[in-house]
């Protein structure tokens, strides 16, 4: 059951909360209705509120807790909270990952978005069942070190090239490459974009101000949809039609 051995702070939710469609709804991610030709529910309609509520939330306490700073600080500050990097992290404090409903595809190694879109499912279905009350006490016991440290900012994960790296020459031995797809704007404001593959595999694309700043999202969008068994299955199938 999803609501068995809970963590603390799931644990204290109300129990008709834990017991309710909503609850179950959230942890239950769309590979699991399309490989079951389930009647469910996804849980991506309470991801998107979630999401929406999280921000507000994160950005209220931070505009309490820092006074002193200003807009720049709080928008790289809330941006580095609700990543989905950050999120994945915290849903996996959480042991979200070994509750989701999901298919074949995610259930060997299931990829940090789709347990970051849990949790903010989870947030959604909080908001819905019990109130903005009850979803700002989660959210501030989730993130009560970060949402009164100055540090936010210097524990952001920004070199995303190096972690997909690590990631990718790990599990494969190898690394990725990243193509430059081209640039638009006049000289004094380019914005240039780019693609990280492996493989021949498109992993994600980004763009940026400069070349480096692309690379860094690409790889950014790479990590977050990630998913290593599925794309080991396509590379095997690959090398298999070749064969």
């Amino acid at each position: 059951m999803i609501s068995k051995d809970l963590p603390p702070l799931l644990e204290q939710l109300p129990e008709e909360f834990k017991n309710s469609d909503l609850f179950e709804r959230a942890f239950t991610h769309k590979s699991y209705i399309n490989e079951s030709k389930s009647h469910w529910v996804d849980n991506e309609r309470l991801e998107f509120l979630g999401d929406a509520c999280l921000g507000a939330v994160v950005a209220r306490e931070l505009y309490r807790n820092f006074p002193e700073k200003d807009e720049g600080f709080l928008t790289k500050a809330r941006s580095n909270l609700v990543s989905t990097r950050r999120l994945a992290e915290k849903g996996a404090d959480l042991g979200l990952e070994k509750r989701i409903l999901r298919g074949r595809s995610e259930r060997e190694s299931c990829s940090p978005r789709v347990v970051a879109s849990c949790l903010e499912a989870l947030m959604g279905a909080l908001y819905l069942e019990l109130g903005e009350k009850a979803l700002v006490n989660f959210v501030s016991e989730l993130f009560k070190e970060e949402l009164v440290s100055e540090d936010i900012l210097k524990n952001s994960h920004s070199d995303w090239k190096s972690q997909l790296q690590e990631e990718l020459q790990k599990y494969f031995g190898q690394t990725p490459t990243y193509e430059r797809l081209g640039e638009e704007g006049p000289d004094h404001s380019k914005t240039f974009f780019v693609r990280v593959n492996f493989l021949h595999q498109n992993l994600g694309e980004g763009h940026g101000a400069s070349v480096k700043e692309a690379e860094q999202n690409s790889a950014q969008s790479a990590l977050e949809n990630l998913n290593l068994e599925e794309l080991k299955s396509k590379l095997e199938g690959i090398e298999n039609r070749g064969n």
